[in-house]
């Protein structure tokens, strides 16, 4: 009669079985990782990396498998590593209520912003802090812009947090800055479509994010690398890479951690994705607005069946900005 395996033992089953299925899912994606990932790292880099966070985080491992490599491939397309080491990005483990399972995210850091940002070479440098009760702080606004932060507070943290601000340094010698109040902040993370749990416990560096994000939607959009732009394509339409599964499908879902995906779900996700693009161009055309100035370069003169899920989500969150603007103007 066999012993019962110990938690231990569970645990260490669970992810050897999960790395199997992970590794065996970027090496049947390894081509299309290598077309999209930036020069700032190598794919065989990332899947070590990867695999590695699973092992510090075995909640990763109660992930459905695909939005894995999604999370991962999308960190290579952006050219940033995951995990606390350089913290540019995080593999986050969220419960999704409607699938009644575990799905991987991307979370960008602030650090891996700044990062993106850099890589232009028209903006050489991008601070950003946090204000506390008790710092010596003013800003104007008007023909000569200023900010003034003197640190004197003895208690910094969440609770006594007021402001953040983003400078960014141009090579131009010009400089921009954005200043973001707490209930500003609270705000953007108060409306998000579902929780994140990283505010909880990185409140802080999630308020310099914000900063940083609307520090970027003020700078011209000349001075934005690629990098910058696929950032905001992937936050904006929530957008999910497309990544093959295995032959057997069944093999996909750890157990317990939800249904496996089917060839019938990801036909019902590619028709919902074509319906969302379609209605947008629609509502595009009927405000006067030119559907094909919002295409990536590589979409331009190709029919949009030959679009990938991720350029779809892309024009669908370039499309959506545009409406929007133009319907509030």
């Amino acid at each position: 009669m066999s012993q019962a395996l110990t938690p231990q033992q569970q645990q260490n089953n669970k992810l050897a079985a999960f790395s199997n299925t992970a590794n065996e899912l970027f090496k049947k994606n390894m081509p299309s990782m290598k077309s999209i990932i930036s020069n700032v790292v190598t794919p065989e880099r990332m899947t070590r990396i990867a695999l590695h966070e699973v092992r510090k985080n075995p909640e990763l491992a109660e992930c459905e498998p695909v939005s894995f490599i999604a999370s991962v491939m999308q960190c290579a397309a952006l050219g940033l590593e995951p995990g606390s080491a350089l913290g540019h990005a995080y593999l986050i483990p969220f419960f999704n209520g409607k699938k009644q399972y575990k799905e991987c995210s991307l979370i960008v850091g602030y650090r891996g912003m700044v990062d993106i940002a850099r890589r232009s070479g028209k903006v050489t440098k991008i601070s950003v802090r946090a204000v506390y009760e008790g710092d010596e702080f003013e800003i104007e606004y008007g023909l000569n812009e200023s900010l003034v932060h003197k640190p004197t507070s003895t208690n910094p943290s969440a609770e006594t947090l007021t402001h953040v601000y983003a400078v960014a340094h141009l090579a131009s010698g010009e400089k921009q800055f954005e200043v973001l109040t707490k209930a500003q902040i609270d705000g953007v993370k108060n409306g998000l479509k579902r929780p994140n749990p990283v505010w909880n416990s990185h409140y802080e560096e999630m308020a310099k994010k914000t900063a940083i994000r609307r520090l970027f939607k003020m700078l011209p959009s000349a001075l934005l690398a690629d990098d910058e732009r696929r950032l905001s394509d992937i936050e904006e339409s929530d957008s999910i890479v497309e990544v093959t599964p295995l032959d057997t499908p069944e093999q996909i879902a750890p157990p317990g951690s939800g249904p496996a995906i089917r060839e019938e779900t990801k036909a019902e996700n590619k028709s919902a994705l074509d319906k969302v693009l379609n209605d947008n161009i629609a509502t595009a055309l009927s405000l006067g607005l030119d559907p094909d100035a919002f295409l990536p370069e590589e979409c331009k003169g190709k029919s949009p069946d030959t679009y990938t899920d991720i350029q779809k989500n892309a024009i669908n969150a370039r499309l959506k900005a545009a409406i929007a603007a133009k319907q509030k103007g």
